[in-house]
């Protein structure tokens, strides 16, 4: 990026998904074991095998498309989530029963309303998110869908370098969209938008670029 000579430079790296348990409901995390995968890993082809268990502490539809594609190859699918029942955000958006329909088509086992407090060998803690009351459940593998952490390392890298910035040309550094704070596709879209939109706009405190507002003449 220093030699390239670009006055503007804005990265864009995406993120990836934490791998320890750490979510909306363990603020600590909760495991270290070489048996928890995450989604990554299964874009990236690492795919475990035998009894899997699904943790869904993000409640949308990505933990039901990794227990459909893990039971597509094969393998035992509990689906767990500390919430009360699963992908429970996609009700808004309509998905919800026909997630509902195809973990029952397949056959995927649904545990609710229990959080996971460790991951010892292939024994899984758990606790009722209720009760409080402690069990366990035995798997082979855990895929993890929690949260995400931002990929800014290349943009803390050129911040380390900036004294370098002015003799190679470069006016300004950005890091935007999933780089600075995962959130929805949408999220990132806008943020590129409005990175072009405001690249050579004067800061004046409001958004730069044009806002639409509707206006009922009839309320003041």
């Amino acid at each position: 990026m220093l030699d390239f000579g670009a006055e503007h430079v804005v990265i864009t790296a995406g993120c990836h998904l934490r791998r320890d348990g750490f979510g909306c409901s363990h603020g600590l995390g909760i495991a270290d074991n070489p048996r928890v995968f995450t989604p990554d890993d299964l874009m990236d082809g690492r795919w475990p095998e035998g009894r899997v268990v699904v943790y869904d502490d993000d409640y949308f539809y990505t933990a039901s498309v990794v227990a459909e594609a893990l039971r597509l190859r094969g393998c035992e699918v509990t689906y767990l989530t500390p919430d009360d029942t699963i992908a429970s955000w996609s009700a808004n958006t309509l998905d919800y029963r026909h997630i509902q329909w195809r973990m029952a088509e397949l056959g995927v086992v649904q545990q609710v309303s229990h959080l996971v407090t460790g991951y010892t060998g292939t024994t899984r803690a758990l606790e009722h998110a209720w009760s409080g009351e402690a069990s366990s459940l035995d798997c082979d593998a855990v895929v993890v869908v929690t949260v995400r952490l931002p990929d800014d390392a290349l943009h803390q890298a050129l911040k380390a370098r900036e004294p370098e910035w002015a003799d190679a040309g470069i006016r300004s550094v950005a890091c935007i969209g999933d780089a600075q704070t995962p959130g929805l596709i949408a999220h990132a879209v806008y943020a590129g938008h409005r990175y072009a939109q405001e690249l050579d706009a004067p800061r004046g405190g409001e958004v730069p670029f044009k806002r639409h507002f509707h206006h009922d003449p009839t309320r003041t």
